[in-house]
């Protein structure tokens, strides 16, 4: 489903647990907060805050 990226939690650069929080998305009214599917760091950080983002979409990459 289709949603609006809200904002990132992480910046590049950070370190981030598998789960952790990095992103907020907007769909259907409700606020969701996307965990990180891995341990990594923050390499980049994809569309930006406000965009209409859809499924398959890179939103962040973690090296």
């Amino acid at each position: 489903m289709p949603g609006t990226l809200v904002g990132y939690l992480v910046k590049v650069g950070d370190t981030v647990e598998d789960g952790q929080p990095v992103l907020t998305l907007e769909a259907m009214k409700m606020e969701n907060q996307l965990p990180a599917p891995r341990a990594g760091k923050v390499a980049a950080l994809g569309p930006e805050v406000g965009s209409t983002v859809a499924r398959g979409d890179t939103l962040l990459i973690l090296e």
